[in-house]
């Protein structure tokens, strides 16, 4: 049997790479009878060695191959049009989906990879003899939805509120989500999930906060500046790691401001800065709305706070407060 598992919901394709993978015969014998490759570390012929062995003392032996659709995501864009272009495409590849006409019935096959295209020459030519079963994740705009359906399945009674505030502070990564979820479990100890918890446990959030705090610095909105701020100073972060935070998103922008400027394309940006998602778009939504001359005021009281609290016995709520009610 061959199985084709893949799409960007990799916390599903996983799990459902966990029931095949049960199928592997007793718990002692479960390391013989179940083999797996990375994409870049197999051959053909390697595979087609584990693929047709016979399973020792089990039912059933499972060969799993992660990321080898994914290699030709690449070359499907590249070569297209005649069959003998496609087989092309496939490379040393090319006999596999005829060789696995003949697989023996005691190997369960399974292939995982994350999105496809419906154009990828192996997914295309391995499909009629395999179940497939394809884990889309949805747009970030309605990933509250899938936290609320992911929590459902663990169990975990999650309030609406607190769902939208992982999905905005989080955004498209499932995995991380689903960390997260499991911590909340653990931290509310069987009652409902409450916005509130959410804000309080998940770094996120937390540094989501910051962001807010900025925008709110920078529309001259003070009281939503210092609300923020004394939220995440009540939940024990020091005003040290307020204008560690603060400073380092004026950095942020300070370099985003320059690359822009230059006529850095925003992937290079992403990656010079090592920022992608959320982050990234909110980064660069904040530079677009402030001038050079600001950011290097706003980074040089930054120093100036930071000096004054190491320097003289002034208390840390007041020096935030002093901080904010003159960058506004």
């Amino acid at each position: 049997m061959i199985h084709l598992i893949y799409g960007e919901d990799v916390v599903s394709a996983d799990e459902a790479l966990a029931e095949v993978a049960g199928d592997a015969g007793p718990d002692d014998l479960r390391d013989i009878n179940r083999t797996s490759f990375l994409a870049e570390e197999l051959t053909p012929q390697q595979l087609a060695a584990a693929v047709f062995t016979i399973p020792f003392m089990a039912d059933h032996r499972v060969v799993v191959v992660r990321g080898l659709l994914s290699t030709f995501e690449r070359r499907s864009r590249a070569v297209s049009g005649t069959r003998n272009n496609r087989n092309n495409a496939l490379g040393p590849w090319a006999e596999l989906p005829d060789e696995l006409r003949s697989i023996p019935p005691t190997t369960n096959l399974t292939f995982l990879d994350g999105a496809l295209s419906r154009n990828n020459p192996m997914l295309r030519k391995l499909a009629p003899q395999s179940e497939v079963r394809e884990f889309p994740l949805p747009r970030e705009r309605d990933m509250s939805g899938w936290i609320m359906s992911r929590a459902r399945t663990l169990g975990i009674d999650l309030e609406p509120r607190a769902s939208a505030t992982l999905a905005d502070a989080i955004g498209r990564q499932p995995r991380l989500i689903d960390s997260e979820l499991r911590k909340l479990a653990l931290y509310t100890d069987g009652r409902s999930v409450q916005d509130e918890d959410v804000r309080r446990t998940v770094a996120n959030v937390r540094e989501a906060n910051i962001f807010q705090a900025v925008d709110a610095v920078i529309d001259g909105r003070a009281d939503v500046a210092l609300s923020l701020i004394t939220r995440i100073m009540d939940d024990g972060s020091p005003a040290a790691y307020i204008l560690t935070m603060l400073a380092r998103q004026v950095r942020l922008l300070l370099l985003a401001k320059d690359m822009m400027v230059r006529g850095v394309p925003k992937e290079d940006i992403g990656r010079n800065l090592r920022l992608s998602g959320w982050v990234l778009n909110k980064t660069l939504q904040q530079e677009r709305r402030m001038t050079h001359e600001y950011l290097a005021y706003f980074h040089e009281r930054l120093i100036e706070t930071d000096l004054t609290l190491k320097t003289k016995p002034v208390p840390e709520q007041l020096a935030i407060e002093m901080l904010v009610a003159d960058l506004t």
